[in-house]
């Protein structure tokens, strides 16, 4: 059983990363709208199509380490320290 350091931990780990996203979503919504609407004349961004490229970015990136981490066989390793 999981003691309750080990619980706020996790806790602040999620609240670290959803600030992270919503953080990382608004600077690409304000880098679009800033960059491409008014330097190559493109269509506005709103910010939900800014959280939804931002999860896609997000997921591709998790997939690749995920994958990453598979073919190099880096979650099966034995501890071969003890002995």
């Amino acid at each position: 059983m999981k003691n309750h350091h080990e619980f706020a931990r996790h806790g602040r780990t999620v609240v670290a990363v959803l600030a992270l996203f919503f953080a990382a979503s608004a600077a690409l919504h304000w880098g679009w709208n800033a960059f491409a609407v008014e330097i190559m004349e493109q269509t506005r961004m709103t910010f939900k199509h800014a959280v939804g490229l931002q999860a896609l970015l997000f997921s591709l990136a998790l997939t690749g380490l995920a994958s990453r981490r598979a073919l190099t066989g880096a979650g099966n390793r034995e501890n071969t320290d003890a002995g």
